[in-house]
């Protein structure tokens, strides 16, 4: 898990887990090893979300048009 302020934290849990109690908290699951905030996603490219902080969340095929989705209704 990767915190704002640049800590790492090791879970037991999968991301399952996370993202069933996080859905209706504006976090996307991305990829099978990606959850994030949707706060924090300055921009969509074809393949992946550039976060505020510089980083890349890579976006599997099946879920492009979900995330696009997901940032409209993000700026909306």
């Amino acid at each position: 898990i990767h915190l704002t302020n640049g800590n790492k934290e090791l879970s037991s849990k999968n991301l399952a887990y996370f993202e069933d109690i996080l859905t209706d908290k504006s976090f996307f699951r991305s990829h099978r090893s990606y959850l994030v905030n949707e706060y924090h996603i300055d921009s969509l490219n074809v393949d992946h979300f550039m976060l505020r902080n510089g980083l890349k969340i890579p976006i599997s095929r099946r879920k492009r048009t979900e995330a696009g989705i997901c940032l409209q209704n993000k700026n909306n």
